[in-house]
Parts: C-alpha cells; structure tokens; sequence
C-alpha cells in the first residue's frame, strides 16, 4: 500500500513570529503540493463578460479561468489555515492565494528589513513604526485594546508619558 507523502506532512503556523522560517517552510510545503505556481502567479482577472449566448472563445476562457480558480482554492485554505487568527485578522480581506501570501510578505517581510539592524534604529523610531505597521493592517475599531501597543489607561501615573 502506497502513503501519500502529502497526507502527512505537518504544516507549520504562523504566529507572527519567524516569518522568514515559516514562508521557506510554506513555500515547500506549497511546491511539494503542486501549487507554489499558483500562489507565485496569481489567478488572472476573468476578462469575459458571458452573455445570453456565449461565443465558443468566451465558454473556452471562462472554462480556463475557473479550472485556475479552482486550483487556487487549496492553496488559498493552506495559507488561511496555517496562520493564527490574530495574523488571519490581517488578511482576511484577501480572496486568493497569491493576495494571502503578498500581504503576509507586505506586513511581515518589510517590518524584519527595516528592523534588522537594531544598532541603527532607536526605540522611539521602532515603536513608532510598528505602531504605523498594525494600523496599515488592521483597521481602526472602537474599544479595540488588541496590539502591539494596548491604550494607556487615563489613571496611569508617571513615567514614559512621551511614547
């Protein structure tokens, strides 16, 4: 009898910690799935409109497309499902594949580059910045107290005010 190698491969989570050992980690994962392709490429935009009478080139594009789609829909449920729902928040909007992987890529690739040499960069700047980074990805709610950054309480006394 035969295992299939893919049935039991673990999938690594993301956390938001160590996005470039879990993007190596996704990327195989993704290839040995045959679907790296997908999510590197992207799925096109379906460029027919159908009509009450489709044209033979219409039937056959939109055929294509949605053989394209449906190849992407795997790979978009591995990524969704290999991220922790407070990194899931941040990408929920996105409704292929390749849109999961760049805006993760956007979020978490860039915040490492512009932090790596720590030497270069204070702490207001850092704080600065990640505050700027969550507020590019999660949007602004009422009574929201979840980040990096919880809101300081009006009672608090002394020290740091100036963050």
């Amino acid at each position: 009898m035969a295992v299939n190698i893919q049935n039991i491969q673990p999938v690594s989570i993301f956390d938001g910690q160590n996005y470039e050992l879990w993007a190596t980690r996704m990327k195989t994962t993704l290839m040995l799935r045959e679907l790296w392709d997908i999510v590197e490429k992207g799925v096109p935009p379906q460029t027919s409109e159908t009509t009450e009478t489709p044209t033979k080139n219409q039937e056959t594009d939109l055929t294509k497309w949605r053989k394209i789609k449906m190849k992407d829909m795997p790979a978009l449920q591995l990524l969704q499902h290999s991220i922790t729902d407070s990194v899931f928040r941040k990408v929920i909007t996105a409704t292929t594949s390749n849109e999961v992987w760049s805006k993760l890529q956007e979020a978490y690739q860039a915040l490492m580059e512009k932090t790596k040499d720590l030497r270069s960069i204070n702490v207001t700047d850092l704080v600065g910045s990640l505050i700027t980074h969550e507020s590019k990805f999660l949007p602004d709610e009422e009574g929201n107290s979840e980040g990096a950054f919880p809101p300081r309480s009006k009672n608090h006394k002394g020290g740091n005010k100036g963050l």
